[in-house]
């Protein structure tokens, strides 16, 4: 069989402070959203030094790298990097931000169980945005647009394997709507910190190798 033209490891980023704060919140959750601003914890920069280790001990040298805007995903970029000795410049791209909350940044998780807001979620499934949000099938549809984008470098006869470091929304829906899962599926689907999910392209048709791999 022939080799892929082309793989690509979404990664999440490493743990958060805001993450930190929404396991410390005392049975009151909020909802999280981008919130672009938020650092890594310490734990989390532990995680992205890891990740880099994790990437020497199997071999990969990723040919180009992706970010979000997202300083826990730059941060994580930056701190796996160094480790690995690798100096490509990341692209900065928009189309791997996580799902925008909207309205709801910041709020209690609460809302979730409203009645009215449980009608409409379990009425849209996929569809349901907040207010002035994104739903999980927007969230997919950039995705499948960042993925659609992707081409190969000219000249070269080097495989290519590109590092896209991005959030667990972004990563569990474009696998969804890859491969066909449900609503319930795609939003109980866990992705973890510092995991890889990895995406192979051969013949023009994208598919899904694994998902989730812990690599600290």
């Amino acid at each position: 069989m022939s080799a892929p033209d082309l793989v690509v490891d979404l990664i999440r980023h490493a743990e958060s402070k805001m993450n930190v704060a929404m396991a410390d919140s005392h049975g009151i959750p909020f909802i999280g959203g981008r919130q672009n601003a938020v650092e890594l914890s310490r734990t989390g920069r532990t995680q992205a030094c890891g990740l880099g280790r994790y990437a020497l001990r199997e071999g990969i040298v990723p040919t180009d790298v992706y970010c979000s805007p997202a300083v826990r995903t730059r941060r994580t970029q930056e701190i796996s990097s160094v480790v690995m000795g690798l100096t490509l410049s990341p692209i900065i791209d928009e189309r791997l931000q996580e799902l925008d909350q909207g309205d709801w940044t910041n709020q209690p998780r609460s809302l979730y169980d409203e009645p009215a807001n449980k009608r409409l979620m379990a009425r849209l499934g996929s569809d349901f945005a907040p207010p002035h949000g994104e739903s999980m099938n927007d969230v997919a549809a950039r995705m499948e647009d960042f993925f659609g984008s992707l081409t190969l470098t000219p000249d070269t006869d080097l495989p290519q394997h590109i590092w896209a470091f991005t959030h667990g929304v972004a990563t569990k829906t474009w696998a969804g709507r890859l491969c066909g899962w449900s609503h319930e599926r795609t939003y109980k689907t866990p992705i973890d910190n510092v995991s890889l999910t990895r995406f192979a392209r051969k013949s023009g048709r994208w598919s899904l190798v694994f998902l989730n791999l812990r690599t600290v």
